[in-house]
């Protein structure tokens, strides 16, 4: 036979209530089961602490429905109904344990389920608990609305500032009432983290680069927070939060709870939502706050989820972003293809991936070394924004120019914009109508809703950047200002950082490498070509000023607006051999019926030396004759070098 037990169950909702609240709830119940004569000595105590009671979940309230079920409980006391719960199940819960042989006794209510019509109470306190916690929650709302457009906080400061007391002395003295105001304050110990987190993003370190720098320098995620590791949610939520611009926006979410009590975060429209400029309380310059949200939609734009595709792959995108060195990603082979990156012992060096697997592929045999490739591009672009006054010129020419002509015709042209806007606005607007009333239901025109909104967006970018010439909020920089921005640039360059890096790619967007072989080798050295991008430096002086920035943005690029350097440089990272400068010399003079002392006398190379130079080369252009014949694409000096049994001319040695 089952025993059956008197259980009295407690509970308190939040961590901020005293514990003692379960004790002080059990102490009452005793004394009311006395009251009806019920023994509970014996009394099982079952406790939820810091639970609500609109959860189903709550340990000790699913151990009350095992207990039920399994027919254990004699009587289940509470002290109000409220404490068992607060949702809309209530009654069903309690008709299963009068199902199976229990009784229920609220004492607060005097709510006892062997009497008559005890569902009606049941139901009645029910609905008044249920309606408790929304109520309460709009009564908090209304407060903390007052408090923000009072010039106070509703408590939802992030990090970088720290609550004070509006009142210090009134918040000294122990009284009655309500609580003593606060407000908060900047923290500048946690700001200059704050401000240093953006530095480094816009430096062109990587989220989780910083996540990492974070927590090496055990930096404090907040007070509930445990640990020190940080991690690039975190870092996003950071970079992302408008507050530290002094704009407070509060009540964008609202609770949403499930039956069994489960809360989520929906969406609030936005006509509801509180908005407090604080310009105290800003931390973050708008500039810098402007590049920083440029650079996360741009991450946005080519790491998140599209229209009808699946979600990109993060680390291809990631490693596309973030290169572990400064020519990584940069540097294509001859053959088009983008060099890797290889070791061997100590030696560090590029190769291309297609001359690796086959000659067939490609015939590029030469390796490019690293630190030599790294050294030879920052040193040529370093000379060349040092030294080519010509070239910055052409750069404020260029956005000038554009500028002027734009302003000429840039009334006529934002009228015709704004029309355009006009009749997109009426063709979305009908299309939306048709939609909603389910009177047309096609694909088709649901896709044709989606190009309207497209050329909407491009008609509006276009305003925007118009209307910038229109009220004359442009100014184009001076010389003295790119060069300024120049000198800076060959500061960060000459650092190996993630910002010299990002730097490197907007203004040198690809170096090729080419070989030089000599006549007769299989290898040689190598050889980088590079140009630098006028329209990465337009951009670049031009973010002196976020509106001629965007302004720049909106420019397309276009041969009399991309002023690319005309001139390509030209690196050499080896030289040729001694045999590869003399051989051509002695082969000639040879041939042309020079005695091996006048060429020895000529050259400065010994006798037997001469004579060793002069048959391997020779040797060579032998078998360049056999190739002749299945190689269509023989170097035509070469040929004629081979017939008339001469040597090429140097500057055709390396296409040879």
């Amino acid at each position: 036979m089952v025993r059956r037990l008197v259980v009295i169950y407690t509970r308190f909702s939040s961590s901020l209530q005293s514990p003692k609240s379960c004790v002080d709830q059990e102490r009452e119940v005793r004394a009311g089961l006395d009251k009806l004569g019920i023994d509970h000595s014996n009394a099982v105590v079952i406790r939820d602490e810091a639970e609500s009671g609109t959860k189903t979940y709550r340990d000790g309230f699913v151990q009350i429905g095992e207990m039920s079920r399994f027919r254990q409980i004699s009587i289940l006391a509470v002290d109000d109904q409220s404490r068992l719960t607060r949702g809309a199940n209530a009654l069903s819960f309690l008709q299963d344990i009068v199902y199976h042989g229990g009784r229920f006794i609220s004492l607060g209510e005097s709510i006892d389920t062997d009497q008559e019509n005890w569902q009606v109470m049941v139901q009645v306190m029910g609905i008044h608990n249920s309606t408790t916690i929304s109520e309460l929650g709009r009564r908090v709302k209304r407060g903390q609305t007052g408090r923000l457009l009072g010039g106070l906080t509703a408590g939802d400061y992030p990090l970088g500032y720290e609550p004070y007391f509006v009142n210090p002395n009134a918040a000294l003295q122990a009284r009655r009432g309500p609580k003593p105001e606060k407000n908060i304050r900047v923290d500048e110990t946690m700001a200059q983290w704050i401000r240093q987190v953006f530095t480094w993003f816009n430096e062109g370190y990587s989220i989780q680069e910083i996540a990492r720098k974070l927590s090496e320098n055990k930096v404090s995620r907040g007070p509930k927070s445990k640990g020190d590791l940080w991690d690039h949610h975190q870092v996003r939520r950071l970079l992302s939060n408008e507050k530290y611009v002094g704009v407070w926006v509060w009540g964008k979410t609202k609770n949403s709870r499930s039956s069994s009590g489960r809360v989520k975060q929906i969406d609030v429209p936005k006509e509801d939502w509180v908005r407090v400029d604080r310009e105290d309380l800003r931390i973050i310059d708008q500039q810098v706050w402007e590049k920083t949200q440029l650079r996360l939609e741009e991450l946005r734009q080519r790491t998140g989820s599209r229209t009808g595709k699946k979600n990109q792959s993060q680390l291809s995108q990631y490693s596309a972003l973030y290169r572990p060195g400064l020519l990584n990603g940069l540097l294509y082979c001859e053959c088009g293809t983008r060099m890797w990156q290889c070791s061997r012992v100590d030696l560090h060096n590029f190769a291309c991936p297609q001359a690796r697997k086959s000659r067939s592929h490609c015939t590029m045999t030469s390796l490019v070394p690293t630190q030599k490739a790294i050294d030879a591009v920052l040193g040529a672009v370093v000379t060349m924004l040092k030294s080519q006054k010509d070239w910055r010129q052409q750069i404020v020419d260029s956005i000038g120019h554009r500028v002027e002509e734009l302003s000429k015709t840039v009334p006529q042209e934002l009228e015709i914009l704004r029309k355009q806007e006009l009749e997109l606005n009426s063709q979305i607007d009908n299309l939306v109508q048709f939609i909603a009333s389910g009177s047309i239901k096609s694909g088709s025109v649901a896709a044709r809703l989606g190009e309207l909104e497209t050329q909407r967006s491009e008609v509006q970018t276009r305003m925007s950047s118009q209307e910038l010439l229109v009220d004359g909020r442009i100014t184009v920089p001076t010389e003295s200002v790119i060069d300024e921005e120049l000198t800076h640039m060959v500061t960060i360059l000459k650092c190996d950082s993630p910002q010299a890096a990002n730097l490197l790619r907007r203004i040198v967007p690809k170096v090729t490498a080419t070989h030089v072989v000599a006549i007769g080798k299989k290898r040689g050295y190598t050889q980088i070509r590079f140009r630098l991008d006028g329209w990465g430096a337009m951009r670049v002086a031009a973010e002196t000023d976020p509106k001629l920035l965007k302004f720049v943005d909106s420019l397309c690029p276009s041969s009399d607006l991309e002023p690319t350097h005309p001139d390509e440089i030209v690196v050499d990272l080896g030289q040729p051999t001694e045999v590869d400068k003399q051989s051509p010399t002695i082969f000639a003079l040879r041939n042309r019926g020079a005695t091996w002392k006048e060429i020895e006398a000529a050259t400065g190379i010994s006798l037997n030396n001469a004579c060793t130079y002069y048959k391997r080369y020779k040797e060579a252009l032998e078998r360049l004759a056999k190739q002749s014949s299945s190689d269509s694409d023989l170097d035509a000096d070469v040929e004629e070098a081979i017939a008339v049994n001469r040597p090429p001319s140097s500057e055709n040695n390396s296409a040879a």
